[in-house]
């Protein structure tokens, strides 16, 4: 076995020359090597027009929702249905093991929308004023220059990091058909991925700062919108970037060991 960036080479003793290459993703076998550092996971799956989210990580956490938002199989990437949102949220209590920090991480999702995307995700803060929340990532601009931004605050103040992607023009995801979307912080910079492809880096600094507050996802309290559209496949990896290089988007639902 031997590593190569974020690929995964393993030979076959005997096997004249066999090679496997195996992706940052998944192990050979279908596996996932980094699900150890899975802290969500939500396949989205289930019965349209019910409610219930299932967390598919080893944590099994009991998530709660606000809102209309439900399950629906009008638009879906994978399985029976994908999550669709338009004035609510999927509510992830606070753990030790859901904070983000000053470490590595990666969020990832598969999106769809007839038009901008809104809030996808915040670390909510109770306190007043609420605003600068921990963490916060939306869909911004219109038709043609979508873009993804990514704030982070440390202290409550300030945005320590404040950035779109790509910073310029526009493009992260096209309207109406699914996108992968991947926001990775290696320790140093942010990068975002669309369908594999960087929409840029960004150095940063700034921890994400532990309140004791739960994780939204769905909404955006730093700019008080909600998503409007579809999420399927929701994964947060901490303690690795994951991805670090451009790579090919999953062709099948995240895998659940």
């Amino acid at each position: 076995v031997r590593q190569h960036g974020s690929d995964l080479y393993v030979f076959v003793p005997g096997g004249d020359g066999l090679m496997f290459t195996v992706g940052p993703a998944f192990w050979a076998g279908g596996g996932d090597q980094f699900f150890g550092n899975v802290a969500l996971l939500l396949h989205c799956d289930g019965t349209h027009g019910t409610r219930v989210y299932v967390d598919s990580s080893s944590y099994a956490r009991t998530l709660t929702e606000t809102g209309t938002n439900s399950l629906s199989n009008v638009q879906k990437k994978f399985g029976p249905t994908s999550a669709f949102f338009n004035d609510g949220a999927i509510q992830v209590p606070d753990s030790p093991s859901m904070e983000l920090g000053s470490g590595p991480w990666c969020i990832e999702w598969w999106q769809w929308s007839a038009s901008g995307m809104g809030g996808i995700l915040c670390k909510y803060f109770s306190a007043t004023p609420v605003s600068p929340v921990p963490i916060a990532i939306r869909g911004t601009g219109g038709a043609g220059s979508e873009r993804v931004q990514v704030r982070i605050s440390s202290d409550g103040v300030t945005y320590g990091f404040d950035q779109e992607f790509p910073s310029s023009g526009g493009g992260a995801w096209a309207l109406n058909v699914w996108t992968h979307i991947a926001v990775v912080f290696d320790g140093s910079a942010i990068t975002v991925y669309s369908n594999g492809v960087s929409q840029g880096s960004a150095a940063c600094s700034t921890a994400v700062r532990n309140t004791g507050d739960e994780l939204q996802i769905g909404r955006d309290k730093s700019s008080g919108g909600y998503m409007n559209g579809y999420l399927d496949d929701i994964r947060v990896t901490i303690g690795v970037p994951r991805y670090t290089a451009a790579f090919t988007p999953p062709s099948k639902a995240f895998p659940d060991s």
